[in-house]
């Protein structure tokens, strides 16, 4: 065997020695939560040529072997946003669902002391002390039936105003969890941009920010997009959060002026516009639209 052929054979055995390792740590990873396969791409050597005016032609030249270009993931970006998409309609039904079935207990009204029940106790004392004025025991059973009705509608809207206090500090948490996952994901930016200066793929690096973008979707619905150069961007409805390594928080303040809801305390995401003001935010899916939802009434 010429030089010339075992220099293909040692390209072969270096491009197969690559890929061996990468499958084992693709196998590692296996159970690694986010993790995503990588794939080896490889190329063809082209022949060798000989740079020179008088040089003989040859159409019999072999190619020098295979060489690997890059490691890239196996991984679709449509599923991707399309699961996204269902993320944050999960994160919000998730929400309204266990705050509605709260209601639905407190209002059970199968209970004797359900608003309905109590409602209809004092419209049928009210009935009796209509047909005797006088009657002293009519009258000290509709005193008594009126004030337990006010007790009872008392006892609702404390239950009520608790739940409004609960919901509201839960909003705050999820407010503060997504300006930790957007601090974090221009963060990853930064890293992946630095990695991938000399041409080289972040893959493990990439999979850990999606995993924080699967994250970001099921708290608010969020659009993302990465341009030519690799910088990506992400929008809570139309307010831009990340643009590569910059971040914005958001922040979440009491309405103590009713404009949102006509009625005050309820909790309101906004950010601080260009001007210092702060400025609501827009958002349709995850789990602060389950929020604002219930806090609207819908």
């Amino acid at each position: 065997m010429s030089f010339y052929g075992l220099e293909i054979a040692k390209s072969a055995l270096f491009v197969s020695q690559q890929g061996i390792q990468l499958s084992g740590h693709n196998i590692a990873n296996a159970a690694t939560e986010g993790y995503t396969r990588q794939s080896l791409v490889m190329q063809a050597i082209d022949p060798a040529s000989l740079a020179g005016r008088f040089a003989s032609v040859s159409h019999n030249n072999v190619g020098k072997g295979v060489q690997s270009l890059y490691i890239t993931q196996i991984r679709n970006t449509y599923v991707d946003r399309a699961l996204r998409k269902e993320y944050a309609d999960l994160g919000q039904y998730n929400i309204r669902s266990d705050k509605m079935a709260y209601l639905e207990e407190m209002f059970d009204e199968r209970k004797d002391t359900g608003v309905l029940a109590q409602l209809s106790e004092f419209i049928n004392s009210m009935q009796e002390l209509s047909g005797d004025t006088l009657s002293k025991e009519y009258r000290m059973a509709a005193q008594q039936s009126a004030v337990t009705l006010t007790k009872t509608f008392n006892h609702y809207y404390t239950q009520l105003s608790d739940l409004q206090s609960q919901m509201n500090d839960s909003m705050k948490v999820t407010v503060d969890s997504i300006n930790t996952i957007v601090k974090s994901i221009a963060a990853y930016n930064k890293s992946i941009a630095s990695y991938e200066l000399n041409g080289d793929h972040a893959n493990d690096l990439r999979d850990k920010r999606n995993l924080l973008l699967d994250e970001l979707s099921t708290l608010v619905d969020i659009t993302y997009s990465e341009d030519t150069e690799g910088k990506l961007s992400v929008k809570v409805g139309d307010t831009e959060v990340v643009s590569h390594t910059e971040y914005t928080q958001l922040q979440a303040v009491a309405d103590q002026t009713g404009i949102v809801t006509g009625a005050t305390g309820f909790y309101r995401v906004c950010v601080t516009d260009a001007d210092g003001n702060l400025a609501e935010v827009s958002y349709s899916s995850g789990e602060l639209a389950g929020y604002r939802q219930l806090r609207d009434g819908n």
